[in-house]
């Protein structure tokens, strides 16, 4: 509490109540007063008459510091690093969840029981069926990312992949849903699959593990699906069914390439270090994984009990792979990645192949089966 008078003329003063001891300071109200040591005393005769009063200040107006005019804006302001909020998990996948319902089209419902076999795939100059075949490399990416949060010691960064691999599983699951999947069709399609229907490029089917791995993987996919999505947009028409597949893929495209700033730093930080050969060549490695990512699916439609969802990709457009290949090395290009660590794709990608090519992808499913299994009926519609 400042005492001396300056001079005879009064100041305001901001006062400020304790009431009990498990209570935090707050702001009661101003008033005017020659001195500090006047303005206390008519403080405590203005508030500290209240029962549980324990601590009693007041402050000079000059002395509080503040923002300029703007600080209302600036304060509501939307928090650059959301994931630090508290619930932020519940919150963003519940906001997620009611816009993209209310934006997607409502396809046709596809029950859920057993999965049959599927055909091979035609060789295709367009990527129709890509669709599920890259939903399953973003579900699987977003399956080790979740197992890699514990082990960063930044809880920045833990919270910040975290929140990366759950909205790429909310991005897995928008992306079904507007090739015709309902909930119940949806839980079978990531769960109750065998591997020989599932059809991801050997980067995200491999057990390759650590931190330069996550960068790498992080890297490919999230420059692949905004690669797809985004044009995906710019091929949909202006029906009302075609606004709201745009709104819902823009949407997932917005948060793709957020991911891709946030691989694309680390990558960067990576290469600021000494040591970069061994990053450097776990992307190379990564790279060649991935040569087969906008290639012809190994498979048309997964067939459910004689039903055929809209899985070939009737209700989101077909993109050329060389369109796809050009937008994805634009993208990276785009993101300032240095030279050591930007991939690039092959013009002509492989075919894909089924999932019994890949050992290790039977052993995430069962890792997925048991985490399902240990959830309640629901939990993860």
């Amino acid at each position: 509490m400042d005492g001396s008078p300056a001079s005879g003329e009064l100041r305001a003063f901001e006062v400020f109540l304790q009431t009990g001891s498990t209570t935090p300071l707050g702001h009661v109200g101003s008033l005017l007063a020659k001195s500090g040591p006047e303005a206390w005393r008519l403080a405590r005769e203005t508030y500290g008459r209240r029962d549980n009063a324990v601590r009693l200040w007041v402050v000079g107006r000059e002395e509080v510091h503040s923002a300029a005019s703007d600080s209302r804006r600036l304060l509501e302001g939307k928090s650059r690093m959301p994931y630090r909020l508290p619930a932020f998990p519940q919150e963003r996948r519940r906001r997620r969840a009611g816009v993209h319902r209310d934006a997607r089209p409502a396809p046709a419902p596809v029950s859920a029981p057993a999965m049959t076999a599927a055909l091979p795939a035609e060789p295709a100059a367009h990527t129709g069926g890509l669709w599920p075949a890259v939903i399953d490399d973003l579900f699987l990416h977003a399956h080790r990312l979740a197992g890699r949060t514990v082990d960063y010691t930044e809880l920045e960064e833990a919270l910040a992949v975290g929140s990366i691999a759950q909205e790429d599983l909310a991005h897995a699951r928008t992306l079904l849903g507007l090739i015709g999947y309902d909930d119940a069709a949806a839980d079978a399609h990531f769960f109750d699959r065998p591997a020989q229907l599932w059809q991801p490029t050997a980067l995200t089917a491999s057990a390759r593990d650590g931190r330069a791995w996550s960068v790498a993987r992080g890297l490919i996919v999230s420059a692949g699906v905004t690669a797809l999505v985004s044009c995906a947009c710019d091929a949909l028409d202006d029906t009302p069914v075609g606004h709201a597949t745009r709104t819902a893929l823009e949407a997932v495209a917005d948060e793709q390439r957020l991911h891709l700033e946030h691989w694309a730093t680390r990558a960067a930080r990576y290469a600021g270090r000494a040591r970069t050969g061994e990053p450097a060549a776990v992307l190379a490695t990564a790279v060649q994984d991935a040569g087969d990512f906008f290639g012809t699916p190994a498979l048309t439609v997964l067939t459910e009990a004689g039903t055929e969802p809209a899985a070939d990709g009737t209700a989101l457009p077909a993109i050329p792979a060389d369109v796809l290949t050009e937008r994805f090395h634009r993208l990276l290009h785009s993101a300032e990645l240095p030279p050591s660590f930007l991939p690039g794709l092959p013009q002509q990608p492989s075919g894909r192949v089924t999932g019994e090519a890949f050992p290790d992808l039977a052993d995430v499913l069962g890792e997925l089966r048991t985490v399902r299994a240990q959830y309640p009926q629901g939990a993860f519609q």
